[in-house]
């Protein structure tokens, strides 16, 4: 795994109340990493098909004047939000803004990007995707997920963060992210490891966690280890529940889209239900 060491941070925001708590945490880690932050806006104006030359010259000339009151907005929303603690810039596009996020994510090869998620319901929360869960897809470094809906909103703060593996490769570089993130914060390091084969012995699994774990994580931070029983993601939310960690790190492999966009997969089914940010460490950045 890379060192973790963020010093480009990439913010999408899309000027809603949401976009608030994402540059909270993007300020909060860029304090503690001495990050540069880039509040990223992609603004979409589309010509009906059926405009005159002259309506579209019109439509250019207030798209051009759109753009300008866009980005005093995100100026001060970034300057109410981050302030003087860190150095910041921001970044306005023409475009969708999953194109253009791709791209600038391509461009600009950020060290992490910070986002929201908006919280979804019902059918919609199982069957649409969201430019979170897309740009999960092609992102080279860590994505932080920040909740943006709930009755949980609240300053950032991380005193222990929670470490899901499943004995992995990938999930063993998460598990040293994790790390760099409980020693950067000073935070407790939970490790927990949902046994989903009720054939195999929970006290061998819990022997085999702990030898699993590198003694430089040890020796860096406080660790402790949990082993349960049932569906990984079930498992997960309700250690959530349970023991109130303040952020998930946890592994996501990049596998075909049609396997990414079912219900079943962990990383996916954790990131849309969890209250807490989820930070997800793509395959292509171990």
């Amino acid at each position: 795994m890379k060192v973790f060491d963020p010093k480009r941070v990439l913010s999408p925001v899309d000027l809603s109340p949401a976009s608030v708590p994402v540059l909270r945490w993007a300020g909060y880690f860029g304090v503690a990493f001495n990050s540069a932050i880039e509040v990223f806006h992609a603004d979409h104006l589309e010509a009906p098909v059926y405009f005159t030359s002259g309506q579209l010259a019109a439509l250019n000339e207030q798209a051009i004047a759109h753009r300008s009151s866009l980005e005093t907005m995100v100026q001060e929303l970034a300057g109410q939000t981050l302030g003087q603690r860190v150095s910041w810039k921001v970044k306005i596009t023409e475009g969708p803004a999953i194109g253009e996020l791709e791209k600038r994510l391509e461009t600009e090869q950020p060290d992490l990007v910070i986002m929201g998620a908006h919280g979804r319901s019902g059918v919609k929360r199982v069957l649409l995707g969201s430019v979170a869960e897309n740009i999960i897809r092609v992102a080279q470094c860590p994505v932080l997920i920040v909740p943006t809906s709930g009755e949980k909103q609240r300053s950032p703060r991380i005193g222990a963060v929670l470490s899901p593996v499943n004995f992995t490769e990938s999930s063993r570089a998460s598990l040293a992210l994790s790390a760099s993130v409980a020693r950067a914060f000073n935070a407790e390091l939970r490790v927990l490891h949902a046994v989903e084969d009720t054939r195999e012995s929970e006290q061998m699994v819990r022997e085999r966690l702990c030898s699993w774990i590198p003694a430089d994580t040890r020796t860096s931070c406080a660790v402790s280890e949990t082993v349960s029983k049932g569906d990984a993601a079930e498992q997960i939310l309700r250690f959530v529940a349970q023991t109130q960690p303040d952020i998930i790190v946890m592994a996501a492999e990049h596998r075909p889209l049609l396997e990414w966009t079912t219900i079943g997969t962990t990383t996916i089914r954790v990131m849309r239900h969890s209250e807490i940010p989820v930070l997800i460490v793509p395959r292509r950045a171990v």
